[in-house]
């Protein structure tokens, strides 16, 4: 089991479901995280367009020494990820900087989800798994940019592997997202078991919309049936209604 800290930089904690990332449950790794402990951001941008380097942003956030000093955390922690609202280095959306720290932003990205209606915690819920495959590939070794760009790719498949260099992308991996079957391939060479990208395939279905845009989506692309069914109602409404008013006498 991979031990997982989400440390939470700035307010965009107060714009996340954590509900729902607490009832989050997996067969592969285990969240850790301090609601209560937000740590900020006391340096400022050292990029073009006000983006911040990885060598900034390693010398300024928390360590593993100063989490688990303000954290009830028992045992090791396995991979450190800081969730963020901040423009990354290159516009990246997420980078690996060192020691198995993971920087994940919602910089842009927050904007495109909520256009599409997608829950702010998908986006963060697949990315997570996308360093705990990268993780046991490496079998427990640190993690670095390297491991992450050999298994991107351009072509948008709905991956969590995805590159998205159109960050308008995004959105076809954060909707039941797969491991494709190219990832597959590369993750098994990398010793992760064909059954442990099974049950990830599996878990990753669970990342949906809220019923409500469900429905909406479905009407969408079905408008006749839309019409037909609103036709149907209206006429049932109106029979009700007359047998209402013959029943008490109008």
């Amino acid at each position: 089991m991979v031990v997982v800290y989400l440390a939470f930089i700035g307010n965009i904690i107060h714009e996340l479901d954590t509900l729902k990332i607490k009832k989050w449950k997996s067969s592969l790794f285990q969240l850790e995280y301090n609601f209560d402990s937000i740590y900020s951001l006391s340096v400022n941008s050292d990029t073009d367009s006000w983006g911040y380097s990885d060598e900034t942003l390693k010398k300024s956030l928390p360590d593993m020494d100063i989490i688990k000093h303000d954290s009830p955390i028992q045992g090791k922690i396995d991979l450190i990820i800081y969730v963020l609202d901040i423009p990354l280095q290159d516009n990246y959306f997420s980078r690996i900087i060192d020691n198995n720290r993971i920087l994940i932003t919602y910089y842009q990205i927050k904007e495109i989800l909520q256009q599409e209606n997608i829950p702010l915690e998908n986006y963060l819920i697949k990315l997570i798994y996308t360093y705990v495959l990268l993780f046991k590939g490496k079998r427990g070794n640190n993690l670095s940019m390297e491991d992450e760009e050999e298994m991107a790719h351009d072509a948008h498949r709905g991956c969590i592997f995805d590159m998205c260099g159109v960050k308008n992308e995004i959105v076809y991996s954060c909707i039941s997202p797969i491991v494709c079957d190219s990832c597959k391939s590369s993750l098994i060479k990398k010793n992760v078991s064909g059954y442990n990208v099974s049950i990830v395939n599996k878990e990753l279905k669970r990342l949906k919309k809220d019923y409500y845009y469900r429905m909406l989506d479905f009407l969408k692309k079905h408008p006749i049936l839309s019409l037909s069914l609103s036709g149907m109602v209206a006429l049932l409404l109106n029979v009700l209604a007359n047998l209402l008013c013959s029943a008490i006498g109008i």
